[in-house]
């Protein structure tokens, strides 16, 4: 479960394959090919039900389609904002590679041939067979957003790509197909593009959102269903509940953007594109499964709508931390059939209670890996700790004593995080930490594996994977040390714990009650906040907060889920059955025991 996408996914077809050959064609020759390659992705059914889903008498590739009709057809308000969205960037794709771009912008009309190429780039089985490369279909995607037009023929700043040039270039193929992820001069032009396009926030603060609430769309059957018989997207309710989600997603990109101000942003594409998918820095990679659920936006329209086949729902509001928004943000990190069909209850402080002993009894015999998710509050004293020129004579008492005697920490004054309105007062913080291991006493020696990772959900979302520098990787103090990510186990002399923070580290007290967050310039156990490394500087921070709830679930499999089912109902049933036992008179009891022939008048209790 805490796998992510391979950043350099290809096509097994097409990757390293000794059938490569070079086939000369000339540039203006390119949109054909690549038309060419999209036609054959598509079988006779898919396209029986195209033509049948959009009431064609008959399918050809110049058929225009209006804006509406392709909404209706996939499930989207027409005079909606989602609907907007979506058909400004499915048109964008639909020119992509295009030699004729007349009426670009004019028109809310769309060609078959258009539609059948947008759906091919988007979807993830036909663009790895068309294009052979994830990276580069996030980045054509990616430059769809902009409502800007580009030429992918032509370099965008040094035009070594000439679309009005007849020259004859070298094209890598394979059989008869383009190997268009090893073609070099789309490579480059595409990087040239992506390197000079910014989109707006507020644009992509709405796709962001639209990809959050269309998370469910990947699971099982759901792909070949109309989006309206998935979701209520009449329902302006629905589009709001995942606003302040999809900012702490936002702000990933950007560390001076706020509430307040992101209107007047504009996040640049390669920004955003290393944060999806980064070969040469995967540990930067924030939101590997973002724009999953937007790439299935089209594949209702390749199935037959009289199916019968039924909505799958999932998970919908597991808990107070887990509702509908922050499922799916889990979504963009974990494999969506995992986040709404392999979670397993295991504690909710505010229900089994804020103690060491209660999350012992209800998470130490789960066997499968976990997510330990942990909401809390910062205060204004806490945030002038955060710059570590805290004067404890100068408090006015609402800092806790875990604040206070927690080892101070000295940023470098210009490595600390940007100012953020947003951060100046009280706000919200949510973590989650994923861990393989069991969970285990560690009162001295910490537990976990390189595969532990720490999630910071709000108000920023930022991945700490393990560095490999170190194995701090979890400990679990029954002794009063408490719970702790990426630090040695306090040292408890009477009582009293000596806590040793990690350089990149989350630490709770004994209590459960109060928590830090400790962000270094430097790895320890775990790697410095993913979208920090694409800075020059890494920033240097730490956040004390009040803990409002703590809750673990457990995740595997469904065989995993079955085999922990049967231990916890046999362990139960054993309990019951002691206490059964301890609960009969002695008479009784030695009546049973006469019974089984181990007392008697000959004989006494005990070991047999």
């Amino acid at each position: 479960m805490g796998q992510t996408f391979s950043n350099a996914q290809t096509s097994p077809k097409l990757a390293n394959d000794d059938n490569t050959k070079t086939k000369h064609a000339r540039l203006l020759e390119l949109p054909n090919l690549f038309n060419s390659n999209v036609r054959k992705l598509y079988s006779p059914i898919e396209l029986l039900c195209l033509k049948k889903n959009l009431g064609l008498p008959k399918l050809t590739s110049n058929t225009n389609i209006s804006k509406a009709k392709l909404l209706e057809t996939i499930g989207i308000p027409s005079d909606s904002m989602i609907g907007e969205i979506v058909f400004t960037i499915i048109r964008q794709l639909s020119y992509f590679f295009s030699s004729d771009c007349s009426g670009f912008s004019e028109t809310d009309l769309i060609s078959v041939f258009g539609i059948l190429k947008a759906a091919a780039i988007l979807n993830p089985e036909k663009s790895l067979k068309l294009i052979g490369n994830r990276r580069l279909k996030i980045e054509i995607v990616i430059l769809c957003f902009s409502t800007d037009r580009f030429d992918i023929l032509q370099d965008s700043h040094t035009g070594i790509v000439d679309s009005t040039t007849s020259d004859i270039i070298e094209i890598p193929v394979i059989g008869n197909s383009v190997m268009w992820s090893e073609f070099q001069q789309l490579l480059h032009s595409v990087e040239c593009h992506i390197n000079s396009t910014n989109v707006s926030a507020s644009k992509l603060l709405s796709i962001i959102q639209l990809c959050l609430l269309l998370s469910t769309i990947v699971l099982g059957q759901n792909k070949s269903l109309p989006l309206s018989k998935l979701y209520n997207l009449k329902d302006g309710k629905l589009w709001g509940l995942f606003h302040d989600t999809a900012l702490c997603i936002l702000r990933s990109c950007d560390l001076s953007l706020s509430a307040n101000n992101y209107n007047e942003k504009d996040i640049c594409g390669r920004q955003f594109v290393d944060l999806i998918c980064n070969p040469e820095k995967p540990q930067a990679v924030t939101f590997p499964y973002l724009l999953e659920p937007f790439c299935h936006v089209l594949d209702s329209l390749f199935y037959d709508k009289l199916n019968g086949v039924e909505p799958l729902l999932g998970a919908q509001n597991l808990s107070r931390i887990l509702d509908r928004p922050r499922l799916a943000q889990l979504a963009t990190v974990l494999p969506a059939d995992n986040v709404y069909f392999g979670l397993q209850k295991m504690y909710i402080a505010s229900n089994d209670g804020f103690s060491i002993s209660a999350l012992e009894n209800r998470i130490f015999k789960w066997m499968a890996p976990t997510v330990m998710l942990i909401k809390g509050k910062t205060s204004h004293e806490s945030q002038k700790l955060r710059t570590g020129h805290y004067d404890a004579s100068c408090s006015s008492g609402m800092t806790s004593a875990f604040e206070r005697e927690f080892p101070k920490f000295y940023p470098t004054d210009d490595l600390s995080l940007p100012k953020n309105d947003d951060f100046e007062r009280e706000h919200e913080v949510l973590f989650a930490v994923y861990t393989k291991k069991p969970w285990k006493i560690s009162n001295k020696v910490c537990f976990g594996d390189n595969s532990s990772y720490i999630l910071q959900m709000a108000q920023r979302q930022i991945i700490c994977r393990s560095s490999g520098v170190k194995d701090n990787f979890a400990y679990f103090s029954n002794v009063g040390g408490g719970v702790g990510f990426g630090s040695q186990p306090p040292l408890v002399k009477n009582s009293v714990a000596f806590y040793r923070p990690g350089e990149v580290s989350l630490t709770l007290d004994s209590g459960l009650e109060y928590g830090n967050f400790r962000h270094l310039s430097v790895p320890g156990t775990f790697e410095r906040g993913s979208c920090y490394l694409l800075r020059e500087n890494t920033p240097e921070y730490e956040v004390f907060f009040h803990v409002t709830n703590i809750e673990v679930w457990g995740c595997g499999s469904e065989s995993e889920l079955e085999e922990q089912k049967k231990r916890w109902d046999w362990e139960n049933r054993e309990a019951a059955s002691r206490k059964q036992l301890n609960s009969v008179t002695w008479d009784d009891g030695r009546a049973l025991l006469e019974m089984a022939g181990l007392v008697g008048k000959n004989q006494y209790g005990g070991s047999m």
